[in-house]
């Protein structure tokens, strides 16, 4: 591609062209050669170049929390002594409304050696990005041609970030979290089922019940053995995630999105905390998606899975609620977190719960709200038993706008 330097060098040519025409000296034919031939030597020159660069790239941190930043590292290696132009990348990078935008840089390639372009990236937004250089061109030594070095399409950047949610604490849980540690409690490991398969024996650490211990073992290294045992007694619970964009029509939608993640990141913090098992389910346009921890140290599944949440597709939500807890009648509590509520859902969690089932609705609330008592569907599940847990993304918005300030005052 001519830049407008060469534009400006092909004028020059023709004006030479011109006098020597007109006037026949001798003198203006080598200039006219020489204008001619050193732009042809220089693009002859970037063309060989453009064999010997390399580009790596990489990302400082593939996952990151919504509000934090990270880095895109792209080195380019010039394996030549011949001086070249200035280069302009195009780079593929999250932008501050949730998608990808394009961003532009001049750098100047160091001839026989390695620059490095870093360039910071943050996480404005929740979500799964591909990210990475788009496309290299560079110019001449004169500055007259702008030749692509690389081009690549969107869909086929090898670097990925994935943008955590970061848990939002809308409530704090207690009357849940009280309730499962009970549960949990209950619980207890009884010897001689099919539970009691040995997977692993290890020092006993503060916690530990002496009812596990190995004590044969125990007696022969002098130490206190515990045995882990394969499939250890843990409640599950089940998630369901019901988001209706209609819900939140007069919202932006980005901002409300990761309300509506960062508070079930929440909710499952709380469950994992209460020694319970969680499984987290969303129906989105494509089809059913699900995620499973038992653990603290296994929640990066169900949350990599809320950085792809997405509003439901066009699902019955009261078939969903019943066919969930059919495929997972395992599990002791069902929590429906949504931002809707209808007659026949209401319905269908009030038979869960006079089943005999512990059920919470948690209300996510955007523009519409459901209305409190004495709403006739709000007493007919408190009534049932079912515990309603609300919130609305207002004061999470508020909060959004004060966490800058409390990041700049702490030490």
């Amino acid at each position: 591609m001519i830049t407008a330097r060469g534009i400006g060098w092909l004028v020059l040519i023709l004006i030479t062209w011109g006098f020597l025409a007109y006037s026949g000296l001798g003198q203006l034919q080598l200039i006219l050669m020489l204008l001619l031939l050193l732009p042809l030597l220089s693009v002859g020159a970037l063309l060989w170049l453009r064999t010997r660069l390399k580009i790596e790239e990489s990302l400082r941190q593939t996952l990151i929390r919504r509000g934090d930043q990270t880095s895109l590292v792209i080195r380019l290696t010039l394996a030549s002594r011949q001086i070249i132009g200035l280069a302009e990348a195009t780079i593929a990078k999250p932008g501050q409304d949730g998608q990808v935008v394009r961003e532009r840089r001049l750098t100047a390639l160091a001839h026989r050696g390695e620059t490095t372009v870093a360039l910071p990236l943050s996480g404005v937004h929740r979500g799964i990005f591909r990210v990475g250089l788009l496309r290299l061109r560079c110019r001449d030594v004169f500055g007259l041609v702008r030749l692509p070095f690389y081009r690549c399409q969107p869909e086929r950047l090898q670097q990925v970030l994935t943008v955590l949610p970061r848990p939002y604490a809308f409530d704090p849980l207690q009357d849940l979290s009280s309730l499962l540690q009970e549960n949990q409690l209950q619980k207890a490991w009884k010897p001689g089922s099919e539970l009691d398969a040995i997977a692993n024996i290890r020092q006993q650490q503060p916690g530990d019940a002496l009812k596990r211990a190995h004590w044969k073992l125990s007696a022969r290294l002098d130490e206190l053995m515990i045995r882990e045992f394969e499939n250890p007694l843990q409640q599950d619970v089940l998630v369901l995630c019901d988001l209706d964009r209609g819900q939140a029509d007069k919202l932006p939608w980005d901002e409300y999105n990761d309300y509506f993640a960062d508070s079930l990141a929440w909710l499952i913090e709380v469950i994992l905390r209460s020694a319970s098992a969680v499984r987290l389910v969303f129906w989105p346009q494509e089809g059913r998606r699900e995620a499973r921890a038992g653990s603290l140290d296994q929640q990066l599944e169900c949350q990599l899975l809320l950085s792809s949440l997405s509003e439901t597709g066009a699902w019955n939500m009261a078939h969903m609620v019943a066919a969930e807890w059919e495929r997972a009648s395992d599990c002791q509590v069902f929590i429906l977190a949504t931002n809707r509520l209808d007659d026949a859902v209401s319905r269908q969690l009030t038979q869960l719960a006079m089943g005999g089932v512990t059920v919470w609705l948690i209300l996510l609330q955007g523009s519409v709200l459901v209305p409190r008592s004495p709403n006739p569907m709000v007493r007919a599940l408190e009534q049932a038993g079912v515990r309603i847990c609300r919130s609305e993304f207002s004061t999470f918005r508020a909060a959004e706008k004060n966490r800058p300030a409390e990041q700049e005052m702490r030490p």
